[in-house]
């Protein structure tokens, strides 16, 4: 098997990854070999994904508030030292502009975000290896031995390890190469799906797939303690809620079977007007038939599950002059308060990004394993998550950027010594 010397070897092409390389090249010397090493055919490929393909790469806000995980308290400093967002890119020639504090390329496509990184990355001088998988990582003579699937033996002086966790595996990022940490004694946070849709009961959501509506979610444990709540879209589909304001519920479900999410349909109203404006529609619509009677307010088919959720069958009550204020309550009740027990998480393929991963206790503020010196974490592979618009992004960057210069930092006194 071949032998080859780098000095900084950077596992995993995705965003931190990419900014790790060139951050520890840019900091570096002209003699320094930083090395990518990525598994799939091309680096970035989740890049590609973001917002909907134009790439949501960062928003204004780096509040923690928007962040979970065990290392949420060594995240302000490294979001500190990272520049503006815009200004970092801008540095690449990459021109950002803003949707609601939301960054975006100009360009509206997420090509133009990968192409400016990788390009930066090869005009600094960083060799990229595709289609190479490191198998196996460890320590040789204080030096780290990385076994690849090109079936050459690459020897490094220090490591970034940037692979993602288990979200979106048909993007490469399937988690796998956690088992180098293991069998390095590094110990893995439980890892579940996050922003992802959430399972339900589908007798209840199966006749409103294809529905879209602004809604407020919350979601509660069995004694109805309020867990946290979400604006935004709702989308429903043959077995599951989902939409932005689900996604950013779903990292508070895990494996817990007792809760359940209650969707306000009618965010902005309180009960009392709802009740209200209900009675006045029942008034002047009373020889509507029932299936019409929220008509303007909801689609149809809504508006039949909303008379299923209240028992109100349309074989006996016909006409909407039938209701009876028992049933006005109860359909007001469903508006403001409709309730899905949580089942499950959708799968890894239906997730954006993992709750879980490298927890606090395994690092130190730099991002550096305290048990292996120079062994550097970043991106999702760390145990932090956030909400959707851009905040995932944001730390991919930052963490990229802090292992990178902390790491050019650690070969620069190695090469000196």
């Amino acid at each position: 098997m071949k032998e080859k010397k780098i000095n900084i070897a950077v596992i995993g092409g995705g965003a931190s990854g990419l900014i790790a390389a060139i951050e520890a090249k840019k900091n570096s010397d002209s003699s320094c070999i930083v090395s990518i090493f990525e598994k799939n055919d091309r680096v970035g490929r989740k890049i590609l994904s973001t917002g909907n393909g134009r790439c949501n790469l960062g928003n204004n806000s780096r509040d923690i508030c928007y962040y979970g995980g065990t290392i949420t308290d060594i995240v302000p400093q490294i979001f500190f030292n990272f520049p503006d967002t815009k200004e970092y890119f801008r540095s690449f020639g990459l021109i950002c502009r803003e949707e609601d504090n939301r960054l975006y390329p100009n360009s509206n496509h997420a090509s133009s975000v990968l192409d400016a990184i990788r390009l930066s990355a090869q005009s600094y001088g960083v060799d990229i290896y595709c289609n190479c998988e490191i198998t196996e990582i460890s320590l040789k003579k204080n030096k780290f031995m990385l076994k690849s699937s090109d079936n050459i033996i690459y020897y490094s002086d220090v490591v970034i390890f940037s692979t993602g966790g288990y979200a979106a595996p048909a993007l490469g990022t399937d988690g796998s190469a956690f088992s180098i940490l293991k069998r390095l004694g590094i110990k893995i946070s439980r890892c579940y799906p996050a922003l992802c849709p959430i399972k339900t009961n589908p007798n209840l959501v199966n006749n409103l797939k294809g529905i879209r509506i602004r809604a407020r979610a919350s979601l509660f444990d069995s004694n109805e303690n309020l867990i946290t709540s979400e604006l935004g879209e709702v989308q429903f589909t043959s077995d599951s809620l989902s939409g932005v304001c689900i996604f950013n519920l779903a990292a508070y479900c895990k494996n817990r079977n007792d809760l359940f999410i209650s969707i306000d349909l009618m965010p902005n109203t309180n009960l009392k007007e709802v009740y209200q404006l209900l009675f006045d529609i029942y008034t002047y619509r009373s020889n509507w038939l029932l299936e019409d009677f929220l008509t303007g307010i909801f689609q149809k088919k809504m508006t039949l599950q909303i008379l299923k959720r209240c028992n109100i069958s349309l074989k006996s009550i016909k006409m909407t002059c039938m209701l009876s204020e028992k049933d006005l309550y109860s359909i007001t009740n469903v508006i403001k308060d409709w309730r899905f027990p949580v089942c499950s998480l959708s799968e890894w393929n239906n997730s954006q990004v993992t709750n879980g991963g490298v927890p606090l206790k395994e690092i130190n503020s730099n991002l550096e394993l305290k048990k292996i010196p120079n062994f550097y974490i970043t991106g999702e592979a760390l145990d932090l998550h956030g909400a959707c618009g851009g905040f995932n992004l944001n730390w991919a960057w930052a963490s990229g950027f802090c292992a990178g210069r902390n790491a050019s930092l650690k070969w620069r006194k190695i090469s000196y010594d």
